[in-house]
């Protein structure tokens, strides 16, 4: 056998190997694990943000309309500009799990940015309240 040939064996077994001594792929979660309790905050964070900031004589979010999204793959809520409803969201709310969510966007650094803090904190710790 030619030394090539030596390499190449010595290469396949090394890499096979290597590929068993690797880390099993995650299991898939289990229903009703993290993921039901995410979606589940988020179909409560979107009735929450749909009511106190988008009811009736709400003037802070008039200029925004939102789109709850609770069955996504990473259930959320996106707050985008009324006129430009194809845009990139200027908030992003993500349910995480039971009482975890993570929000970003641009907003938070707006006047309304501590209300919505205050607010999403207060929903997820199970409150309804609007104030």
């Amino acid at each position: 056998m030619s030394a090539a040939l030596r390499r190449i064996g010595f290469c396949t077994v090394l890499v096979t190997l290597v590929a068993c001594q690797s880390k099993p792929a995650p299991s898939p979660q289990q229903p009703g694990t993290a993921s039901n309790e995410a979606h589940q905050l988020a179909r409560k964070l979107g009735e929450n943000i749909g009511k106190c900031w988008f009811g009736p004589g709400e003037k802070a979010f008039a200029g925004y309309i939102y789109s709850p999204e609770p069955n996504a793959v990473q259930p959320r809520v996106l707050i985008v500009p009324k006129s430009q409803p194809a845009e990139r969201p200027l908030l992003v709310v993500e349910a995480r799990s039971a009482a975890n969510y993570s929000v970003y966007g641009p907003m938070l650094d707006t006047a309304n940015g501590s209300r919505i803090r205050t607010d999403l904190d207060r929903w997820a710790k199970g409150s309804s309240s609007c104030t």
